[in-house]
């Protein structure tokens, strides 16, 4: 029964407000009845707007299919044209390349039809651009299915193969015979077909790979054994069965040698010195390299007699007093002579580090560390030569030498530190008697300086006396003769006593080491001169000159070491002299490139040229033949000149000389290239 009655509480409160609401609804809309009416008139004009509106997008739509119609068909059509474009285009790019590959392969097919028939170098260059311009075409365009392309790939390939022989076969026989015309004319042929790097890798790698097995074979101690020391042993044994004479007597007896082994490291000791001597006289390079590292190349010979030895049974003691270990090393003796030199220059460059000053007045004893330096050093050199008991007797000699300037430098230490106990004006005056002293002692050794100039040149002018007009000789012969002209060996002779007799006895400061560079100056820059005037002058006479230059460079650094200087510090007439020897095996041509000729006067360069018209059918006269002067007086002369004077006065000699027109000079290459040093404009 409560329930009931609380339904119906509900439903009478839900009734009174129903009827409340539409109560209030029915006074809003008494209320604002004119409001009313007016938003329902502008409900029927927005219907009416809205239909426009709806008439317009109809309109729209159908302006946008209409124009789209209109671009899209003519879109679609352009599109079409330039898929076909590019088609045609395509087309003919490798109808094109198609055209040219077979315009190049008929063009080859002659070049081999005439390559096999003569041997044509520029043939064979030519073929080389036609094959690379073949591979280029078929790499770039695409040619599979073409019968006319797939047809000739066998002939394409057939080709290449032959021409890589041709020119592989050019520069073997190059290397071979050491011309450099088929040497160019191989590598040009791979250059053309953009393979000559390749190439030459492969050919360098092949060269050093024949070279690795022929050190093998020469260090192989089963084949020398095999070779050399088992014969040795079997003729020590046999002997006749009748006379029962021993074969090693008879050995003896045409071998002029007490044993087999003897006579082969003999030979081998000789062919070895001699090959060394004619590599290091064309090449620098191999020369400071052997005396820069001779320790090394002499460990590796100590280390080969060390496996002899233990293969004979003997101590290595014992047989490093044995013939043949003493042969070998005197193949050495110029790297050795080079080596003691510059180790005695370390050893005195540290030393005169040590007792080096700010200034030249006071002089400061070396502090600790600083010996300890120089011991470092002189510890170092030791230790280099420690292995061989030769060589380092020979380093011990130095370094007693080494020891002897640092007692000396300690000795003129002390008297300096015995002025420093004095008032400064009592060293002033002292100072001044002791530059008077020094002054005195400076004009004597200027003129044993000037003495030493003129036998200089009396000696190194013998060079004219020379024969530098022989042959190559290909063949190889132990007697062939390879040493030094005889004005260099005399000429090293004289510098030996230069250094032993006259400055070495001079004890006045820096003087001597400044008058062993002033020496040297002068002694290149005669040879640059009457060098570059040496005729008549062939091929092997240029290797001559070469050698002698690199044994006069080799004496004067010796010269000047001794005195704790630098050949570098001789200056323009030592880079002169580095530059002249290149120079020698330079074309014509390149004389007037100036970095060819980096460090030479153009005197020079005109000498030199005058010197190389000789193998023309007009040759230039040399100036100073036409001035009727010595070849020493013209010098002399010269050199009194600026360099722009004498420059003048050589092409007057040789226009005049030459009793040519200045029309016919001009057909002389060397005339033209004098001119053109003159006067590169012209």
């Amino acid at each position: 029964m409560g329930d009931g009655s609380d339904v119906s509480t509900a439903l009478l409160r839900l009734s009174f407000s129903v009827d409340s609401l539409n109560k209030q609804i029915k006074e809003q809309v008494v209320t604002h009845y004119e409001e009313l009416l007016g938003q329902v008139t502008g409900i029927k004009e927005l219907s009416a707007v809205l239909s426009t509106v709806q008439t317009d997008i109809g309109d729209l739509n159908q302006s946008l299919q209409s124009l789209a119609s209109k671009i899209r068909d003519p879109y679609q059509q352009l599109q079409t044209y330039c898929t076909q474009l590019e088609n045609l285009q395509n087309t003919s790019d490798l109808l094109r390349r198609l055209h040219r590959f077979l315009l190049l392969v008929r063009r080859l097919e002659t070049q081999l039809i005439s390559l096999k028939q003569e041997t044509g170098e520029r043939d064979m260059s030519s073929a080389a651009l036609t094959l690379h311009e073949l591979s280029v075409i078929m790499k770039e365009a695409d040619f599979d299915g073409l019968d006319a392309v797939s047809s000739k790939l066998e002939l394409i390939q057939q080709g290449r193969e032959y021409i890589q022989e041709e020119a592989s076969r050019l520069i073997k026989e190059g290397i071979d015979s050491r011309l450099q015309a088929k040497m160019a004319a191989g590598l040009q042929v791979f250059y053309n077909m953009k393979e000559m790097g390749q190439r030459v890798e492969i050919l360098a790698t092949k060269i050093l790979e024949d070279l690795t097995d022929q050190i093998k074979h020469v260090v192989d101690m089963q084949s020398l054994q095999k070779e050399i020391y088992s014969l040795e042993k079997v003729l020590e044994l046999k002997k006749d069965s009748f006379t029962q004479v021993s074969f090693q007597e008879e050995i003896t007896k045409v071998f002029d040698a007490p044993s087999l082994v003897s006579y082969f490291w003999r030979v081998l000791s000789a062919t070895f010195e001699k090959e060394l001597k004619e590599a290091t006289k064309v090449s620098t390079f191999l020369q400071n390299t052997f005396v820069g590292d001779y320790p090394r190349l002499l460990r590796l010979v100590y280390d080969f007699f060390s496996r002899v030895a233990i293969h004979n049974g003997t101590s290595l003691s014992d047989y490093s007093q044995s013939p043949e270990y003493v042969i070998m090393l005197r193949s050495f003796g110029t790297f050795e002579g080079g080596f003691l030199a510059r180790s005695l220059t370390k050893m005195y460059d540290a030393i005169n580090a040590a007792f080096s000053s700010p200034n030249n007045i006071k002089r400061v004893a070396p502090t600790r560390p600083v010996v300890q330096s120089v011991i470092r050093v002189i510890e170092s050199e030791l230790e280099t030569s420690a292995f061989e008991p030769h060589l380092a007797q020979l380093v011990a000699r130095n370094v007693v030498k080494a020891l002897s300037m640092f007692c000396v430098k300690c000795e003129a230490l002390s008297v300096w530190r015995i002025l420093d106990e004095f008032p400064e004006k009592t060293v002033d005056i002292v100072k001044q008697g002791a530059e008077e002293c020094r002054g005195l002692m400076v004009t004597i050794g200027q003129h044993l300086v000037k003495a030493i100039k003129v036998d200089v040149e009396r000696v190194l002018v013998r060079m004219h006396q020379e024969d530098f007009s022989g042959q190559l000789r290909h063949s190889f012969d132990l007697e062939q003769d390879t040493s030094a002209g005889s004005y260099i060996m005399e000429f090293s002779k004289h510098v030996r006593y230069y250094h032993g007799v006259i400055l070495s006895k001079l004890s006045c400061g820096a003087e001597p080491k400044l008058m062993a560079i002033e020496i040297s100056k002068y002694a290149f820059h005669i040879f640059v001169f009457q060098g570059s005037m040496v005729r008549p002058l062939s091929e092997a006479g240029k290797l001559k000159l070469a050698g002698d230059m690199a044994e006069l460079e080799f004496n004067m650094n010796q010269f000047v070491g001794d005195y704790g200087g630098r050949i570098e510090e001789v200056g323009q007439d030592y880079k002169a002299l580095r530059a002249f020897r290149p120079l020698l095996f330079l074309n014509s041509a390149q004389l007037t490139a100036a970095h060819h000729t980096t460090g030479l006067s153009k005197l020079t360069l005109i000498h030199h040229l005058a010197v190389r018209s000789q193998s023309s059918s007009r040759p230039l006269p040399l100036p100073h033949t036409v001035y009727n002067l010595p070849r020493l007086e013209y010098m002399k002369w010269i050199d009194q000149q600026s360099e722009k004077e004498g420059v003048e006065l050589a092409l007057a000699a040789i226009q005049k000389g030459s009793k040519m027109t200045e029309e016919e000079l001009q057909e002389v290459p060397e005339y033209r290239w004098m001119m053109e040093l003159v006067d590169p404009s012209t």
